[in-house]
Parts: structure tokens; C-alpha cells; sequence
């Protein structure tokens, strides 16, 4: 079913919405609480908002099952700032891998303030053992101590698993606009993951568009920049 009207706040989610072939008609308006992006199919409202607590379906794309989305009137997506995150613990977090977190580098931290529904349903807790390091670089690190019964096969398989079919994150560097992956394997029991993403107000509204495309049954790259 086409999208008749698409709406939002974000010139650079509205950038993304002209260039759509699903799309008939596009509009920039006025910015709302949470809203990232509603539009209209047919007599159906629907709408894409952020972090928003008591709504159900909510969560990142590629840690949930996105068939409940295509007959809901509503979705939340994770908070902008906690996405390179969960792409980094998500996985791990979910299925009971990491024992705990040694230390997160990162050029801002203002998830340390700031709480996410989806990230708190999956246990994520901010420990005072676990060392902030402020760094210049756009790329988002965390380094984990695994659990005892985890091997570095299970973690890796986990996350190629999660995101190999991702239209937005990558584990190969790529002229492609996304999250760029690297895992790193320092020794027998520790992980460092490293999330990359050279725009990352880009990377939101694409993932935003991409949410859009998962609920409507397009083609989960139609839209993007990337694509």
C-alpha cells in the first residue's frame, strides 16, 4: 500500500521522505514531543516516535521481531544517542553474554544522563566500575569481559547473525552511509566492539526511513541514503 502523506520535524528525515518512489507527498512540520516521522495510507495514521515508554511495538530493528510492525499504528525506536550503543552491547546484552562491562570510549556520553525504555528492557545499567573515556573519534567502543561459558565463536556468530542482513550496519568499510561494525578479540575472555558512523544525524534519519519501510512491507533499503 503506497503512503498517501509523510510528515516530520527532521529537514533530514524529510530529505530522505522526497526521494522515496512510495511516497506521494511529502511535508515539513512543526517539531512534536518523541514524534520522528507519521504518515497516511489510505484512512490508516501511523506513526514512527522515539523512546516512548508503555508503547509496544518499540526497540532496535535488527534485536526484535519486525512482523508485529506491519500491522501497527505506532513504533518507538530507541533514543538517537543510545543507537551505537545497543548496536555494541545489544546482542550480547539479550542473550546473557557479557559478565560485565570494563569501559566505554566515546566523544559524548549523554546516555550516562539520559534513559532508554528499550535499552532498560534489555538490562543495560551504567555500573561506576565501567571507565568513561572521552575520545575525539566518532567511532562508539566498548570493551566486555564475556562469560565464562561464551566463547568468541558464539559471540561473533551472534552478531553476523543480528546484522548480516542489515541495510544499515556493516561489518566491512563501505562507500555505503550505516553503522560500520568492528570486533575486536584482545584475549580469551574479552570483547571490544567497535561502532563507526562518520554522520550520525544521517544514520538516525536513514534508520528511521528504514523503520518506515519494515512497517509498510517495502523493500528495507528503498529511500535510503545508502541505497
Amino acid at each position: 500500500m503506497r503512503i498517501n502523506l509523510a510528515r516530520s520535524s527532521n529537514p533530514r528525515i524529510v530529505s530522505l521522505l522526497n526521494r522515496h518512489s512510495e511516497i506521494d507527498a511529502v511535508e515539513l512540520e512543526p517539531p512534536e514531543d518523541g514524534s520522528l516521522l507519521s504518515f497516511v495510507q489510505g484512512d490508516w495514521s501511523r506513526e514512527i516516535v522515539e523512546n516512548r515508554s508503555g508503547l509496544h511495538p518499540r526497540g532496535l530493528l535488527e534485536l526484535i521481531d519486525n512482523n508485529p510492525l506491519i500491522c501497527a499504528d505506532h513504533f518507538s525506536l530507541p533514543r538517537a544517542d543510545f543507537v551505537a550503543l545497543l548496536i555494541a552491547v545489544g546482542p550480547a546484552m539479550q542473550n546473557g553474554m557479557i559478565a560485565n562491562l570494563s569501559s566505554i570510549e566515546s566523544n559524548s556520553f549523554t546516555f550516562v544522563e539520559n534513559n532508554d525504555v528499550f535499552a532498560s528492557e534489555l538490562g543495560w545499567r551504567l555500573s561506576p566500575s565501567v571507565a568513561l573515556i572521552p575520545t575525539q573519534d566518532p567511532a562508539f567502543t566498548i570493551t566486555g569481559i564475556l562469560k565464562p561459558e561464551v566463547t568468541h565463536g558464539d559471540f561473533l556468530s551472534l552478531y553476523i547473525e543480528r546484522y548480516s542482513r542489515s541495510p544499515l550496519i556493516h561489518f566491512y568499510e563501505t562507500s555505503q552511509n550505516g553503522y560500520l561494525v568492528k570486533i575486536g578479540l584482545p584475549s580469551e575472555n574479552t570483547v571490544c566492539v567497535t561502532v563507526y558512523c562518520n554522520n550520525p544525524q544521517l544514520c538516525f534519519a536513514d534508520y528511521v526511513v528504514f523503520a518506515m519501510n519494515v512497517m509498510c512491507g517495502y523493500e528495507d533499503s528503498l529511500g535510503l541514503s545508502a541505497n
